[in-house]
C-alpha cells in the first residue's frame, strides 16, 4: 500500500533522496534514490520503494540529520512515515514484543534496574521484580527481550 506524504514531509523526503542519489557511486543505487525523490515530489511513495524509504529515514533520523536540518516537528512527522515502511513496521513489532515481555512484570514490586553497555550503541537492561528477571537488549535500530527468568 503506497505511503502518501503531505507537502513539507514530501519536500524533505525529496531533498534527502536527491542528496543520497547525488552521492551514490552505483548507478543502480543512484537510480533508486532518483525514483524515490520523484515519487516524493508527487506526494506518494509506491510499494516497491517503501523499503528504500525506510532505509533513508532510518539513517537520517538516527543520525540526527533530520532534527538538525529541519527541526523537531519534521523529525516527528518523518518518524510517523518511517513507522509505515517495512523497517518501521518491523521495529514496531519489536517494540510490541518487548512491551509484552515487560507486561510479565507489571504490578510486581521492583527490586532492581541495571543498565550495561553491550557494545557500541548497544545496551542491556536488566529489570528484577517480584522474583523475576527480564533482560532487554536495546540498540539504535532494534529492541529485543533477551530472557525472562523466574526465581524458584
Amino acid at each position: 500500500m503506497p505511503v502518501h506524504l503531505p507537502g513539507e514531509t514530501a519536500a524533505i523526503v525529496r531533498q534527502e533522496a536527491a542528496a543520497f542519489a547525488a552521492q551514490a557511486a552505483s548507478p543502480a543505487v543512484r537510480e533508486a534514490f532518483d525514483r524515490l525523490a520523484a515519487a516524493a515530489a508527487e506526494g506518494s511513495v509506491p510499494d516497491d520503494l517503501l523499503a528504500l524509504l525506510g532505509q533513508l529515514l532510518q539513517l537520517t533520523l538516527t543520525s540526527g540529520r533530520i532534527a538538525a536540518r529541519y527541526g523537531p516537528r519534521e523529525e516527528q512527522a518523518l518518524g510517523e512515515v518511517y513507522r509505515r515502511t517495512p523497517p518501521g513496521r518491523e521495529l514496531e513489532g519489536q517494540v510490541a514484543a518487548v512491551n509484552a515481555a515487560l507486561a510479565a512484570l507489571e504490578g510486581l514490586p521492583l527490586e532492581s534496574l541495571r543498565l550495561a553497555a553491550a557494545g557500541p550503541g548497544r545496551f542491556r537492561l536488566a529489570v528484577e521484580a517480584g522474583g523475576r528477571r527480564l533482560v532487554l537488549d536495546l540498540g539504535p535500530t532494534d529492541a529485543t527481550a533477551r530472557s525472562l527468568e523466574l526465581a524458584i
